[in-house]
């Protein structure tokens, strides 16, 4: 989305006294919003001068004699040095068609039993989803220029330097289409059993499903060819008295084609029970004040066969070893290099590969005052244990350099409470009001990890961190003079540093900063506390709400964030509050 208003330069952004920035004040700002990426201002040129150009112009320096490079403003008084797409030629660039298409099939099923006995029921359901996705385009590739210069004649038109930038483009429009989606046939099978008998409720469910997915377009990827399918069986057992005491005993029986024969199956129980206190006799005298108090508390096990690797890539079954067999290689058979072919190991498969399983506790408590104000709280710890990851510390004398298996290797325990809190009141027929209050904590920690036994300094450790903790070297204030930098350890990942720039602790007192000082820094990039608060009102016809919500406990990471960009090194500009709240020796004196 492109958007145009007026600017008045800031005065603090001045160029050197070898270029002077020269600014038309009619000039117009272009701000380019993309999703998920840094707003970019663009100091342009007059809109009719824009329209005369019409390809896509890279703005570029307002005088003659100025670095090459073009001028971008990121903000008001802030200047850098880059490019951008003229979004005249971006509007111009071509079209496209789309089509979605989703075909949606089910049969079910519904059968009461109660001539065998009361309560009793079965059912089925089969299903069959088809999804297609095709576009067709017609686009061209613009032509690429940069401004070197541009002037006003005495009659008030406009005349200008181009300089073309890159491959050329070309004026005529070249075609292209895409297409996918998938196939998914599921079938379900269900035996349901539920009745009261006096003040006891029993009910139980016995339930079969298979699935399989099929991808419309497969890729060359022999894993893709295959389809995808589920298997298992579930079952569910619960019993309650009185609408007091509730206990409630549920199971999978889930297979995945991920695994070698075997392994493919894993059985994760569970159990969980229930108190309700307020519905005790002896409770009586004060319901009318505390309405309800409940008690609860579950433990079980659940599993997980969604693996992926380092990337996020989806891993299909990692039992198999895959091979290149065309795999050319330059060899030493002769005087010279011979390029020969032969065969390549891509992945190292591992038959002992199976479910992730994670090992749940929580406890948690209802309670209800004045029929009026709920507050539920929850506690909660989950060890989670072969989570399946690539192997960090093989010895290169393994030969599997560059092909590292992948194993049910990490474990991670997370822990946390939530609460939460509502009230609701109706005051009369025509007013309602709504309070409500949410806080979160969740902490985790890597208990175990495929990390070398004996590390040089326990600091570079991820045991005992949280999983998203961010890594690096500790800042030590900034160098004051020459004489301090060279009476402190030298800094092998800056080749050249001077008086102003940042000082880093040497943590293991070798006398030199390196990756041997990294560490992990303050909290992890995922919050670790969530909290929100909001209320609504209603009242006749008219409804008003709103809602809070902040983190707290989290490290904002910031990368390829600069103030300057040249050709070399790419990034985004800095917002304003970056600037604004930047860290400093002064800001650390308390």
């Amino acid at each position: 989305m492109w958007g145009m208003f007026y600017h008045r330069l800031n005065p603090k952004a001045t160029a050197d006294a070898q270029c002077p920035l020269i600014v038309d004040r009619r000039m117009v700002i272009l701000v380019q919003i993309v999703p998920n990426a840094a707003v970019s201002l663009v100091w342009a040129l007059p809109v009719d001068l824009l329209h005369q150009l019409g390809d896509a112009l890279i703005l570029g320096d307002a005088a003659p004699g100025c670095p090459g490079a073009p001028l971008v403003i990121a903000g008001p008084g802030d200047m850098q040095w880059g490019t951008q797409t003229n979004p005249y030629a971006l509007l111009n660039q071509g079209y496209c068609n789309r089509f979605w298409g989703n075909v949606l099939a089910t049969v079910t099923i519904d059968q009461d039993l109660a001539a065998i006995t009361e309560g009793l029921r079965i059912s089925g359901l089969a299903s069959f989803a088809n999804y297609t996705y095709s576009s067709v385009w017609n686009k061209l590739t613009p032509h690429f220029y940069t401004l070197t210069n541009y002037w006003m004649t005495p009659e008030g038109d406009y005349e200008y330097d181009l300089s073309t930038i890159g491959t050329p483009g070309n004026n005529f429009l070249e075609g292209g289409r895409s297409n996918s989606g998938n196939r998914i046939m599921n079938f379900q099978a269900k035996i349901d059993y539920a009745r009261k008998f006096g003040k006891h409720d029993v009910s139980a469910a016995l339930i079969y499903m298979q699935k399989e997915k099929r991808l419309n377009v497969p890729s060359a990827s022999q894993s893709d060819i295959l389809p995808f399918r589920e298997q298992g069986l579930a079952g569910r057992v619960t019993y309650g008295f009185d609408s007091r005491y509730m206990a409630e005993f549920n199971f999978g029986y889930n297979g995945s084609e991920n695994f070698i024969s075997g392994r493919r199956f894993g059985f994760f129980p569970s159990i969980a029970g229930a108190w309700v206190v307020s519905g005790e006799p002896f409770w009586e005298g004060i319901r009318s004040k505390v309405n309800l108090l409940k008690i609860r508390a579950s433990y079980g096990l659940s599993g997980n066969d969604y693996l992926a690797d380092s990337s996020n890539n989806i891993v299909r079954f990692p039992y198999l070893t895959t091979v290149n067999m065309n795999k050319a290689l330059y060899v030493w058979f002769s005087p010279n290099f011979v390029k020969q072919t032969g065969h390549e190991i891509k992945t190292v498969g591992n038959p002992l590969a199976t479910w992730e399983e994670s090992t749940k506790l929580n406890v948690g408590l209802e309670l209800g005052l004045f029929d009026a104000l709920t507050l539920n709280v929850d506690v909660y710890k989950e060890n989670r244990t072969g989570i399946f990851m690539q192997r960090r510390s093989l010895p290169s004398t393994m030969g599997l350099s560059g092909v590292t298996p992948y194993g049910n290797l990490g474990e991670v325990e997370n822990r946390g409470v939530d609460v939460s809190l509502e009230y609701n009141k109706a005051f009369n027929k025509d007013l309602l009001v709504s309070v409500r209050g949410t806080f979160t904590y969740a902490h985790n920690e890597v208990k175990a990890r495929d990390e070398a036994k004996y590390l040089p300094n326990k600091y570079n450790s991820v045991l005992g961190k949280p999983v998203n903790s961010v890594y690096g070297l500790v800042a030590d204030g900034l160098f004051a003079s020459q004489e301090e930098i060279d009476n402190s350890p030298r800094q092998t990942f800056m080749p050249d540093y001077l008086p102003g720039d940042i000082k880093y602790r040497d943590l293991n007192g070798d006398g030199v900063i390196d990756a041997n000082d990294r560490t992990s820094l303050g909290y992890p990039t995922v919050p670790e506390i969530l909290y929100g608060f909001g209320a609504s009102v209603n009242y006749k016809r008219w409804d008003f709400s709103f809602f809070f919500q902040g983190t707290a406990r989290v490290s904002l990471r910031m990368y390829d964030m600069h103030p300057f960009r040249d050709n070399q090194y790419s990034g985004f500009n800095m917002t304003q509050y970056v600037a604004d709240d930047h860290w400093s020796d002064r800001k650390s004196v308390v």
